[in-house]
């Protein structure tokens, strides 16, 4: 895998991935919404949401648990249609200013701590 990710889950349509670092998650998330942005079938535009969250969680066999994979699955609910969010454990640990950046938002979601912020992220045109 190019950004050294790993896949630890499928959820329906979702995935739960981890990466050696928030820059290398991040990096993923565009590319995946850069080669989606690509796809048209029978007239369809397929639409992603990425959410990236950077924290502790426990490694229980193959599987990942706790609060931040909780805050995790919170971020990327909080996503739109091609949107990038990252939360603010990830802004404090990638090169922001190389990005195309929103303004922080709350993130408003059960499980999530009340003072948690997320961002849109995008490469710059």
């Amino acid at each position: 895998m190019l950004h050294r990710g790993q896949v630890v889950k499928r959820l329906g349509d979702g995935v739960l991935a981890t990466f050696l670092t928030a820059q290398r998650a991040v990096d993923a998330a565009l590319d995946i919404q850069t080669a989606i942005d690509e796809i048209e079938v029978a007239s369809f535009r397929p639409r992603l949401r990425a959410g990236v969250h950077w924290g502790s969680p426990r490694k229980l066999g193959g599987d990942h648990l706790g609060v931040d994979v909780t805050i995790a699955a919170r971020v990327a609910d909080a996503a739109k249609a091609g949107d990038v969010l990252v939360s603010d454990a990830v802004v404090e640990r990638i090169d922001i200013g190389a990005l195309r950046a929103g303004r922080p938002k709350r993130l408003r979601a059960g499980g999530a701590p009340r003072q948690m912020h997320v961002r849109r992220v995008s490469r710059p045109r």
